[in-house]
């Protein structure tokens, strides 16, 4: 969706670019790094024609996810036709998937890139990230979901635009109440949002639930206005030929 900033809105990264120089202390303990040399695991994902196969180291695989880290031990891989395959091919996509492992080598998050063609602009990222996230919070992977959020911040203070409607269907679909990726996306539109054509219509399509939490949230963040249009005229009022 278009939900350009209004005018009025300035938004400044200087400090993204006072940190870009500062050294990183990227050192592990050797006895905390990855074993590449150790046992690979076979991933499928996705289904028919769509159906990928990953080879993910299991350390790897299993460090983070709690998911994971209970289906690799050896009580569960035997009850597995292949102990070393892990078949989510049923209820994950293979794009879900390929994101997740992408990250656990690269500590980045591969989305699509901004669809400025069709005017939707940042909505194909939104989407695939309110994915990510709700992978996520189904393999119980913490560190991951907490990648999410943050790429989801820094992507929107660049971005043209907010999280669409439908990132917001994905986020509650598949979120608890209270949880951090509605909070932040319910943020975003407490603070973000203006009055315009398309901010008018992603409101109209948010989930019921999601539309009340970003009425209750733009009610505590709003500036202190003491105006009462009503105590002056009607005139905004009046019924409409």
């Amino acid at each position: 969706m278009d939900l350009s900033f209004s005018d009025s809105e300035q938004f400044s990264v200087g400090s993204e670019n006072n940190m870009a120089g500062a050294p990183v202390n990227l050192r592990v303990p050797i006895s905390e790094a990855y074993d590449l040399c150790g046992q690979i695991t076979k991933v499928i994902a996705g289904q028919g024609k769509d159906a990928i196969t990953l080879q993910i180291h299991q350390d790897v695989l299993s460090r983070n996810s709690e998911f994971f880290k209970r289906i690799v031990k050896p009580e569960w891989a035997e009850l597995r036709d292949d102990p070393n395959t892990i078949d989510m091919g049923p209820t994950h996509s293979a794009e879900e998937v390929k994101a997740y492992a992408h990250w656990l080598y690269s500590g980045t998050i591969a989305t699509r890139d901004f669809d400025h063609a069709n005017g939707t602009k940042s909505d194909p990222i939104w989407i695939d990230l309110a994915n990510a996230y709700i992978f996520g919070e189904k393999i119980m992977d913490q560190k991951y979901k907490r990648a999410v959020l943050e790429t989801i911040a820094g992507v929107q203070r660049t971005a043209p635009d907010f999280p669409c409607a439908e990132a917001f269907v994905i986020i509650y679909d598949g979120t608890p109440d209270n949880s951090p990726a509605r909070r932040l996306l319910v943020d975003m539109y407490a603070y973000g949002a203006f009055d315009a054509p398309d901010w008018s219509r992603e409101f109209e399509m948010l989930p019921h639930e999601a539309l009340a939490d970003v009425m209750r949230a733009t009610v505590k963040v709003r500036r202190e206005n003491s105006a009462r249009p009503w105590a002056e005229t009607l005139e905004a009022y009046e019924d409409v030929d």
